[in-house]
């Protein structure tokens, strides 16, 4: 089946300042259960429904309550990292009227009882055990909905989960027993009501003709990446001119100054050295720089302030956290470098203008927070655009950067006698521990996609010393005899040889074939721990010498959970949880994925999600890796029947273009990146598809 447009990507997001993003990562969730209950019927299960009931009958006084539960993967997130938790049902808008709530608002409560969705009922919360209280038991604690109405056939509930999540008892209860959502019922409406009988009848994982309107749980997360604090900051100051005071991390300096003084008209500028961290990676692989200082503003009405990088030599020493005394080299304002008492030794660097001299060309502006009264501001400077221009990067690498505030703000000052200032915190551990604030220089990176190519297995226990790595076709399968199939992917040397922490996400496509699966499927992709050759792998041994430990092949027990979509054809996996896990991101890197099914084995059938392999027929349809930057979010990568490839991308900064770049041979030395198509502000392009087990990225320009 060929790739469609319309597959709702598990990417990364973004939050936007005014120049510079907050990274996140937005993990797309599938729903363990869903079902509802009725009390007109209450020793009815509906399970595998397309539709569930929330419901008021004021004819009869009956009830109906949806029950779900979310998956493990959403309680294993870091809840001080949760930027939002939101759980979206849509649901029809009945004869037109999308009102069909009636105004009430809907409940969403964790539940107090566990349950079974296969046999819950209004009086039983399991087969043989009732619930405590007709209907489901559960806590007070509660989301109310949002209802967003939409111009189709469809509209859509939104509760926001971050607050039960936040809750210690509201999110054991979710993890262990699920949540129950219910109308309000007070009043509760009468026959005679307009409407008598408010409902909303939501889709269902099982309405597999409606994809898109099926439930979306999904939670942005901040991500970690890594912050560095390995930089130096200081100031220089026009008043010490002459004697060339350094103010170089002093033991008693915990901020850099960027002062206009009006009443004596000196100044005051910042300086700062790139972090190790940053000065080592490999530019081809850095996807953004961002400097981030805690800040305060002392009489400060909008004055701005920009950072250039230094075209004169400097030596930029930054102290160690326990050393007391300064070091006895650093900048002053007559001096790019200079001993710190007059008399000493030593060859003296002057600036070609006192004060700094820098590269006006490549100015970036900070981004200012006012602080709020009694706590610190920030200020942030996206460096990304320095950092891949290589003269602006040779000169940050050598000399460091300067920060000023804007000259055109000095008649102001000057007829307010006012002295505007922005004092920048330092990034030691000294400053974060006494002051509560952290500065710091945000880097990260995009993942390599280099050296080889995919390549593909499956295995089989009823076949269990044969090697099935020849076939275009991969199965996934639990049959009713008790046998299984499973696929391997054998990833290429350094495909995620990446610091993962500094990465967006990385996405894996594979393309259905044959038999349609149901909604219900679900399939995980699992770390391999031990090593297998694909042209020899069999359900008993990872190779023709090495047996598996264990047969069916050895894998963590981390995993991802693929996103089928039967109407595109698609199974897609974010590897971004995996990257996260040192373990399981050095496993997959090295030794690759197996995919099995996660239902339990069924009765007189089979359960068999086919994909493409690296063998496919049609190159388009093999597996296709896609790695976008944290600060966007993947909402689509389909081929058409013409035989291009549409993206759909989200999140863009309008301070920043973007393009794709594929590499169609993978094989190390054989070939280099290639330029495919600029992303145009809408965040969907198209090019031909000309790649067999392609790797594409979409960068920053």
């Amino acid at each position: 089946m060929r790739r469609r447009r319309g597959w709702l990507g598990l990417g990364v997001g973004m939050l936007c300042a005014v120049t510079a993003c907050a990274v996140t990562k937005t993990e797309h969730l599938d729903l363990e259960a869903m079902t509802y209950m009725d009390s007109a019927a209450p020793d009815d299960n509906y399970y595998g429904l397309r539709t569930a009931r929330v419901l008021l009958n004021g004819v009869d006084s009956s009830e109906c309550r949806v029950l779900l539960r979310a998956p493990e993967i959403l309680f294993d997130l870091d809840v001080a990292r949760l930027a939002k938790v939101e759980l979206n049902l849509y649901f029809f808008n009945r004869n037109g009227n999308t009102n069909v709530a009636g105004g009430r608002e809907l409940f969403f409560h964790p539940l107090t009882e566990s349950y079974d969705a296969t046999a819950a009922t209004w009086n039983q919360a399991s087969a043989g055990t009732p619930w405590t209280s007709g209907g489901g038991f559960f806590m007070t604690n509660r989301s109310v909905s949002t209802f967003t109405y939409g111009p189709g056939d469809y509209s859509k509930v939104t509760w926001d989960l971050r607050p039960l999540l936040a809750n210690t008892n509201a999110r054991a209860a979710l993890k262990e027993n699920g949540a129950l959502i219910r109308m309000a019922d007070s009043p509760f409406p009468s026959p005679s009501d307009d409407p008598n009988m408010p409902r909303t009848p939501f889709v269902t994982p099982f309405d597999a003709s409606n994809v898109a309107e099926q439930p979306d749980l999904y939670a942005v997360v901040v991500d970690p990446f890594v912050d560095s604090h390995l930089f130096a900051l200081s100031y220089i100051d026009s008043r010490s001119g002459d004697e060339d005071t350094v103010f170089w991390e002093q033991s008693l300096s915990t901020v850099a100054r960027v002062v206009l003084n009006g009443t004596d008209g000196s100044e005051c500028r910042a300086i700062l050295s790139m972090p190790e961290d940053l000065v080592a990676a490999d530019p081809a692989r850095i996807q953004s720089v961002v400097a981030k200082f805690d800040a305060q503003m002392q009489e400060w009405s909008g004055e701005r302030i920009f950072l250039y990088p230094i075209t004169t030599e400097t030596r930029l020493i930054r102290r160690p956290n326990d050393e007391a005394d300064p070091p006895l080299h650093g900048p002053t304002w007559n001096h790019a470098d200079a001993p710190v008492e007059m008399g000493e030794t030593g060859d003296w660097i002057a600036w070609t203008v006192p004060g700094g001299d820098w590269a006006a060309e490549y100015k970036v502006e900070g981004a200012l927070t006012p602080p709020v009264s009694g706590t610190t501001g920030t200020a942030v400077f996206d460096l990304t655009a320095l950092w891949k221009n290589p003269v602006a990067r040779e000169l940050l690498e050598a000399n460091g950067a300067i920060v000023v505030m804007d000259p055109a703000a000095w008649p102001e000052v000057l007829s307010r006698r006012s002295q505007p200032r922005v004092n920048l915190y330092c990034p030691d551990e000294y400053v974060q521990i006494s002051r509560g604030v952290d500065s710091h220089m945000r880097i990260t990176e995009y993942a390599p996609l280099d050296g080889g190519t995919i390549l593909s297995a499956y295995i089989d226990s009823s076949a269990p010393d044969d090697n099935l790595s020849t076939g275009a076709t991969m199965r996934t399968l639990l049959n009713s005899d008790g046998s299984e199939c499973r696929t391997l992917l054998h990833f290429p040397e350094g495909f995620l040889d990446v610091n993962a922490k500094q990465v967006g996400d990385v996405n894996l496509f594979l393309t259905l074939t044959g038999r349609t699966p149901g909604s219900n499927y679900r399939m995980a992709l699992h770390p391999v721990s031990t090593s297998f050759t694909p042209s020899e792998v069999t359900w008993n041994a990872a190779s023709s010498e090495t047996p598996w430990t264990t047969a069916g092949g050895d894998f963590l027990p981390a995993y991802v959970q693929g996103r089928i979509d039967v109407a595109q054809g698609s199974v897609q996996f974010s590897l971004a949880g995996l990257l996260q896990d040192a373990h399981a991101s050095a496993a997959l890197a090295n030794n690759g994925a197996l995919l099995r099914m996660l239902n339990e084995f069924p009765e007189g059938s089979s359960i068999m999600v086919n994909t493409i392999g690296s063998n496919g027929v049609i190159p388009a349809d093999r597996p296709v890796a896609m790695a976008v930057p944290a600060e966007l979010r993947l909402q689509s990568l389909a081929l058409t029947e013409s035989g291009a490839i549409v993206l759909d991308v989200a999140g863009m900064n309008p301070l920043h273009s973007y393009e794709v770049w594929s590499r169609t041979n993978l094989d190390e030395g054989e070939d280099e990146w290639t330029f495919e198509a600029a992303i145009p502000a809408d965040g969907t392009c198209v090019w031909p598809a000309t790649a067999s087990t392609a790797f594409y990225q979409v960068r920053r320009n």
